[in-house]
């Protein structure tokens, strides 16, 4: 994308959920601590010790990037169990716990990144139509759009989940073809160079990076925040196409 101009016959707006709209780190820290919590307080584990197991449990089973056809609960119920087989604890009695403790904590931890309401709204302004394409569970990826108050900005999510392929291996694909829109015609917006801008960049996807890391050289992506992207959508009209 050329500097401070969007592509032109810019159809369709793509977003990143995860760490791109929210604080979906912080936010999953957070429930993760909780649920560390209360096991601490049952079973006398200490939390940092429980955060590392988990760690590594999370480092394995999110290899797949979310492509089985699983719920959230499914998924998470998955890495609970294991993190309490990893010190002896029978998962049982207890998971359905677990998953409540950290299903409260994650909803109340949501938080939208500076812009992002901004930069939805200035998108539908613009005439253009808004997808999120996100690698995850659906039904959390909906659920998390619902909590964060931005479903009703959202005019189709496609998730990972949903389409059984990851960002790297057909996911973007999919979701030009769900909408018969060109890649020419789509600007997608993410965090990460390796999920978000790699892929995109070798379909020809015009692209914004809202991370913290370094672009690689020679990397075609704009380096934008929300703000300053919902003022370009703002300034959009026919001459600017």
């Amino acid at each position: 994308m050329t500097a401070h101009r969007l592509p032109p016959n810019l159809r369709w707006v793509a977003f990143d959920l995860d760490d791109t709209l929210h604080y979906f780190g912080r936010a999953s820290g957070k429930a993760a601590e909780a649920v560390f919590c209360d096991v601490e307080r049952r079973f006398g584990l200490g939390t940092e010790d429980l955060a590392k197991a988990y760690r590594e449990i999370l480092r394995t089973a999110q290899g797949d990037h979310f492509t089985q056809p699983k719920t959230a609960r499914e998924y998470r119920a998955e890495r609970f169990e294991a993190l309490l087989g990893e010190f002896g604890i029978d998962s049982e009695p207890r998971l359905d716990r677990l998953l409540d403790v950290y299903d409260a904590r994650l909803a109340e931890s949501l938080e939208l990144k500076p812009g992002a309401d901004e930069a939805l709204r200035a998108a539908r302004r613009a005439g253009l139509s808004v997808m999120v394409i996100s690698e995850g569970p659906n039904d959390a990826q909906q659920t998390t759009l619902e909590r964060l108050g931005i479903s009703s900005s959202v005019d189709l999510l496609v998730t990972s989940s949903g389409e059984g392929a990851s960002k790297s291996h057909g996911l973007f694909e999919k979701a030009l073809e769900r909408v018969s829109c060109e890649c020419h015609e789509m600007l997608y917006v993410g965090d990460s160079v390796d999920r978000d801008i790699s892929p995109t960049a070798v379909l020809g996807i015009a692209s914004v990076y809202v991370g913290d890391e370094e672009l690689p050289a020679g990397c075609a992506a704009s380096r934008l925040d929300l703000f300053t992207l919902s003022e370009l959508f703002d300034r959009l009209n026919g001459s600017d196409r």
